[in-house]
Formats: structure tokens, C-alpha cells, sequence
């Protein structure tokens, strides 16, 4: 009987205990931690905040798109085109970021349920996952295939296919500029040359200068005799023969009445001295051969692809990645021009360049015949006359926006392009947001310091923690 009491009394007095009551306040510290996280997380679901944390920012807005939509005077409305259940979440999430702003809606379609939607804004057929912009007053649209808003490079699968991989995703770029498109009433015009085995701009490079909110059209100057009046910058993209005196009177005209023009110039064994000739009334000169550099100025073994340096000019000083200027000619900059010109380097070569005048040399090496460098391989020409300013930008190798340098994000090649044309035109209207990389980033390390990250997880941590664990336990022993 007093066994039993005594256990009775024993267990009453454990709840009074110091250890009881230090666990009874840890355990009531977790469930008040947990009651608040399930609050918190109720008010910010019903809320809909959400936050960013992807290392890209790829659902955070740029401050150009808030100033964009915050800006605009028409009702737009957003629709994202997609069949339930094969949303693409990348995608929808940064559609769904524009549902914020006050003249901006978001509406999701599908076609399953609306079939005829689309046609009544585009005659595409219209994949998932794609998107319309509209302006609801003007009723003008423009129509964002799910391709582009995504960047795609080519890939090969373990059997050696080929597939398009997405390494980025560009949907702020498409539809900021698709939201000041249907909004612009005057868009400019880029007017590429052709006629004279011009390069015209491939779809990458037509697609970014269409993010600028510009028209790309296709001008014959040998059957016009004056370039267009709405043409706010001409583009002559690596021309292998030369243009006639006419064409070069009247693209001197267009200059000289206050034009702007992208000339990427390059090597050719054909005689050009009209081109050379208008090249040299703004203040640069071409020099025949290839321009070959030296160590550390060259992309891998090619010493004839060459990384240029930046002169500190605004058209590469916002630039992201290097440029490649493959097969160059030399380009100098004329001493005695008239002063109303101001002609200045955009991007140059090393001093350890020289330019091999015999392309059917042998060797590499540099001959007794061959100038040393520095050379300009970009220049930025400006003049004031009458109340009318010129603009010119001349580079000197033709391949700058070859396909391989602008169809991968690796370069900025493209990039140079867009700034060039920012440059020429100031339109203020123009939307240059880039894509944002959505490849995994991997954490490399040699094989030394992966065997000491082994041994410091698998044997250090687990023997600290034991340690630590024993020390409590003795020392809670002993009290």
C-alpha cells in the first residue's frame, strides 16, 4: 500500500520536475512555430504573394517592363494559349506576372474549347503555349509563337539525334515589346541592302530587331533611286561585290540628309573602290589581307577569329559577352578629315596583330610584307551639318553576324548588333530586354578537393555531432 503511494506521489511530483517543464515549454515553442507558419502561409496564399528566388529573377519583371505597362493609355489584354494540362509552367508564370499592372489583363485560352479564338488575330496555325497580345482600342495585335519566347539551341540525344534544347527563356523580352508594338503608332524600319551578295539577317537576328519594334524590309538600291523616306536605318551586311556609282551617290544622299547606316564590310578578292571610296569620304580605311592575332586575342586555334577590344564607347559598354570577329580585314582611321566628322574606335585589335596580305601564303607567321597591328575592327562615325546628323557604324569583318556567331548564346555578336541599332536610331520606343539563362548551374571542384568535401561530410561531421552529443549527455548526467 505505501509502495503504491509513494509511486502515485513520485508521479506527480515528475510533472513539477525541471526537465518536465523544459520539455512541456520546447513542445509548446513547436506548436506555436508551427500554428504561425501555417497562418503565414494561409495569408500570403490568399494574398497571392509570391516570391522570386530562382538565381535568374526568371518571374521578377525588369524596371523597363514596369515602366512600359505602367505607361500604357489603351487597355491590353494578354492571352496565353494553352489546352489544359500541357501548360508550360516556365512560361505561364511569367505571363501571369503582367496580370499586375492596372491597364493589363491576363486571359487563358484554349483552343480545345475555343477553337476559332486566334484566327481572328493571326492566319498562324498556333501552337500551346503560345501568346496574343492585344490592344482592346485599336484592336491591333501581335502574335508570340511559344518558340520564341523560349531560346533554343541545337542539341543531340545518346542515339546522335538532333533536338532543339531551351537554354534560356526570352517571354519578358516578346511581350514588353509586344505590348509597346500594339500601342506604337509609327514603328521605324530597317532597311537591309541587297543585290550585291549581302548576308540578309536570319530569323534570330530579324526576331531581336522585331523586339526593337522595328520593321525589317528588303531595299534593291539598284532598282530605286532614292532610299525610302521611312527608312531610319540602313543596313549593308557584308556586300561581296561593289555597288555601282548610283547606288553610292544615293545611300551618300540619304547620309548627307541626316541617314544613319550599319556597314559590316569584310574581305573580298573583288575591287570595291566605290564602297572604298564612300568609306573614305567618313574618314575610315580598308586594307587588304586578313588580320591575324596574337596569343590571348583569339577565340581557341583560330587565330584569324578574333576577340576584340573595347574602345569604351556606348555601344559595347553595356555589352554582356565577348564578340567574335572572324575573317577581318584591316580597317584604319584617316587623319586628315574635314571637321565637321568625328570618327571614333569601337573595337580594335591587339598590337601583336598584323595582316597577312598573301591569304595564299603557306604560313601564319607574319612576312616582311605584312603591317602590325593595332587595327580597328569597329568604328562609330558621327556628323553634324546643317542642322542634320549622320550616323555611320562600320565594321570590318562580314562574318560578325554569320549564323554561327549569332545562334548561340555563347557570343555577343548579336548583342552588338541590337546596341548598334540603338546607337543609329535613338528611338526611345525600343524594347531591349534579354533572355534570362535557365540551365542548371553545376558546382565543379577536382578530384583532391571532392575527396576532402568526402571525408569532412562522411567522417568529421558525423564524429563532431557525436562528440557534441556526448558532452551534453555527461554533463546533463552529473547535474
Amino acid at each position: 500500500m505505501n509502495t503504491e503511494k509513494k509511486k502515485e506521489v513520485s508521479d506527480k511530483n515528475s510533472f513539477g520536475t525541471r526537465r518536465f517543464k523544459n520539455g512541456a515549454y520546447s513542445t509548446l515553442l513547436i506548436a506555436a512555430a508551427v500554428v504561425i507558419v501555417l497562418l503565414v502561409n494561409l495569408i500570403v496564399g490568399r494574398m497571392g504573394i509570391t516570391v522570386d528566388i530562382s538565381e535568374q529573377g526568371l518571374y521578377t519583371l525588369s524596371e523597363e517592363t514596369d515602366q512600359v505597362a505602367e505607361n500604357l493609355k489603351d487597355p491590353v489584354t494578354i492571352y496565353y494559349i494553352a489546352t489544359a494540362g500541357t501548360e508550360e509552367k516556365l512560361v505561364q508564370r511569367v505571363v501571369a506576372c503582367y496580370d499586375k499592372y492596372e491597364n493589363v489583363s491576363v486571359v487563358t485560352k484554349d483552343p480545345l474549347l475555343y477553337p476559332n479564338f486566334t484566327s481572328q488575330y493571326t492566319d498562324s496555325t498556333v501552337s500551346d503555349n503560345s501568346v496574343i497580345v492585344v490592344n482592346e482600342t485599336t484592336g491591333v495585335s501581335r502574335y508570340i509563337p511559344y518558340a520564341e519566347l523560349l531560346v533554343l539551341q541545337l542539341a543531340y540525344d545518346e542515339s546522335g539525334s538532333m533536338y532543339n534544347e531551351a537554354v534560356g527563356i526570352d517571354a519578358e523580352g516578346q511581350i514588353t515589346s509586344a505590348l509597346n508594338y500594339v500601342t506604337t503608332e509609327d514603328l521605324a524600319t530597317l532597311y537591309q541592302v541587297s543585290g550585291h551578295g549581302e548576308t540578309l539577317l536570319n530569323e534570330t537576328l530579324e526576331g531581336e530587331v522585331n523586339k526593337l519594334n522595328m520593321q525589317v524590309e528588303t531595299l534593291e538600291t539598284i532598282s530605286v533611286d532614292r532610299v525610302p523616306a521611312d527608312c531610319d536605318v540602313l543596313l549593308l551586311n557584308g556586300p561581296a561585290y561593289d555597288l555601282n556609282e548610283q547606288e553610292t551617290a544615293m545611300i551618300r544622299d540619304y547620309l548627307e540628309n541626316g541617314g544613319a547606316a550599319i556597314l559590316f564590310t569584310g574581305y573580298t578578292e573583288e575591287e570595291t573602290p566605290n564602297l572604298e571610296g564612300l568609306l573614305e569620304y567618313y574618314g575610315v580605311r580598308t586594307e587588304r589581307g586578313i588580320i591575324v592575332e596574337g596569343y590571348g586575342y583569339y577565340m581557341g586555334q583560330y587565330m584569324t577569329y578574333l576577340l576584340p577590344i573595347s574602345q569604351g564607347h556606348e555601344i559595347t559598354d553595356d555589352l554582356s559577352k565577348p564578340v567574335i570577329s572572324a575573317i577581318s580585314q584591316g580597317m584604319t582611321i584617316l587623319n586628315e578629315v574635314r571637321s565637321s566628322l568625328e570618327v571614333k574606335p569601337i573595337l580594335k585589335t591587339s598590337d601583336q596583330a598584323y595582316l597577312k596580305v598573301n591569304t595564299n601564303s603557306e604560313t601564319f607567321t607574319q612576312e616582311e610584307d605584312d603591317p602590325s597591328g593595332p587595327f580597328v575592327l569597329g568604328a562609330a562615325i558621327t556628323e553634324e551639318y546643317q542642322g542634320k546628323e549622320t550616323k555611320l557604324a562600320v565594321f570590318s569583318s562580314s562574318n560578325l553576324l554569320h549564323d554561327s556567331m549569332v545562334s548561340t548564346n555563347q557570343f555577343g555578336n548579336g548583342e552588338l548588333l541590337m546596341s548598334v541599332i540603338d546607337w543609329a536610331t535613338e528611338l526611345e520606343l525600343s524594347v531591349s530586354i534579354p533572355s534570362k539563362n535557365i540551365q542548371q548551374s553545376y558546382l565543379t571542384m577536382s578530384k583532391a578537393t571532392a575527396g576532402r568535401w568526402a571525408i569532412a561530410l562522411a567522417v568529421v561531421l558525423p564524429a563532431v555531432l557525436l562528440i557534441a552529443g556526448f558532452a551534453i549527455w555527461f554533463t546533463r548526467r552529473r547535474h
